[in-house]
């Protein structure tokens, strides 16, 4: 469900008219569809994803997007982290540019303390 409503709003931001304005404005609509406003050009480059499995980091770097993630991943897969950043070489062909990657490093201890 959060990939679709993702993909819904990366969409609306691109800057195109979606909405049908107000029969009645308190203020003139432009002609057509509106769109998100105040809009801002760059903000696809600023939006970051925290991914929690595996997969999901993937489908990140594919949309495009910047990654947030720890170290601390609930599955172990015994791939290695590092190979994340072999994904993001498909999203920065696909968007132009190279998505930025930050991964925290948590320790278990600190993860069960931060639940109490």
């Amino acid at each position: 469900m959060a990939r679709e409503h993702a993909a819904v709003f990366l969409e609306v931001i691109k800057g195109e008219g979606f909405a049908q304005p107000n029969p009645r404005p308190m203020f003139p609509n432009p002609p057509g569809l509106l769109r998100v406003e105040p809009h801002s050009a760059g903000l696809r480059d600023r939006i970051w994803w925290g991914p929690e499995p595996r997969k999901t980091a993937e489908w990140t770097a594919e949309q495009g997007l910047n990654l947030m993630s720890s170290t601390l991943l609930t599955e172990d897969t015994g791939v290695p982290f590092h190979q994340l950043r072999q994904s993001r070489s498909s999203g920065s062909m696909t968007h132009g540019r190279p998505p930025a990657i930050n991964v925290s490093r948590g320790s278990r201890s600190a993860a069960a303390s931060s639940r109490s």
